[in-house]
């Protein structure tokens, strides 16, 4: 009888040097889990790790605290680092504002929506909504860049006072100082 029918239903055979490398890996495995398996039982559990500081004991059961709130000067330098990304976004925004604009009066001119022509209307209507989205955004850039100089204001040295705004609003402002 042919090798092949006889080892049919098993699986192919392994050459020596496959074995070899099998059988060396596995050992080399083994070994690794023993030495870990060693140095859990041995390892000292008064030992000092950093979960030690942030963990407490309620009742022999030790639980983490998650302390993940930033202190007032990590807020102070978070909100800077998103001024200065406010900044640049209006900046970006007002140089694409300026070039839309620009291209939109060079194509269009100084035109109503209702005098251009039938074939470039719609071209006329997407450049248009382009320029509202983005005056749209400006503003929005603006207001978050109030709110953040508003923050930085009340954080700052010096005396302030409530008065009201050129629109009539009420709003917080530096005291003047006297001239010397």
């Amino acid at each position: 009888m042919p090798a092949s029918r006889v080892r049919q239903g098993f699986t192919f055979l392994e050459k020596h040097k496959d074995y070899v490398l099998r059988a060396k890996d596995y050992n080399r495995k083994k070994n690794e889990l023993k030495t870990l398996r060693l140095k859990a039982a041995l390892r000292n559990d008064d030992e000092f790790s950093f979960g030690m500081v942030k963990s407490k004991v309620k009742g022999n059961v030790h639980s983490k605290t998650e302390t993940n709130t930033p202190t007032g000067a990590e807020i102070n330098r978070m909100k800077r680092q998103d001024m200065n990304l406010v900044r640049m976004r209006i900046e970006s925004t007002e140089k694409q504002l300026e070039k839309r604009t620009a291209s939109f009066l060079v194509a269009f001119g100084h035109v109503e929506s209702t005098d251009v022509p039938e074939d470039k209307r719609e071209e006329h209507d997407r450049r248009e909504d382009e320029l509202e989205d983005l005056k749209q955004d400006l503003n929005e850039w603006r207001h978050l860049e109030g709110e953040l100089k508003a923050h930085f204001f009340h954080q700052s040295k010096g005396a302030k006072v409530r008065g009201t705004g050129e629109d009539g609003a009420p709003k917080l402002m530096r005291r003047r100082e006297r001239k010397r």
